[in-house]
């Protein structure tokens, strides 16, 4: 469980630091670009609690947790060398 904690102070402390970076988007990108940024992370760090708390479950968080990640790391199921793949496997380890 120590890896479970860790994955989730983790993606909260990296929330911490986007939020702050994401207001600095251009304005014409900010409400679109970032918006959606946002989302995504808070969904994935949503999906990390729900499975956590959750193992029953645990199967649907994951399958969740990949397509999330992978939208956001810009990778899609053909193509898992993206700069996403990483952190989704990661993610999906340590659960």
């Amino acid at each position: 469980m120590a890896y479970a904690e860790n994955i989730l102070t983790l993606s909260y402390d990296f929330l911490k630091y986007l939020i702050p970076e994401l207001s600095k988007f251009p304005r014409d990108q900010k409400f679109m670009l970032a918006d959606r940024i946002q989302e995504l992370t808070h969904d994935i760090l949503d999906d990390l609690i729900t499975a956590y708390y959750n193992w029953s479950v645990h199967a649907t968080v994951q399958s969740s947790l990949r397509s999330r990640l992978g939208k956001l790391g810009g990778t899609n199921k053909s193509n898992r060398s993206g700069a996403g793949s990483s952190a989704s496997n990661l993610a999906l380890e340590l659960f």
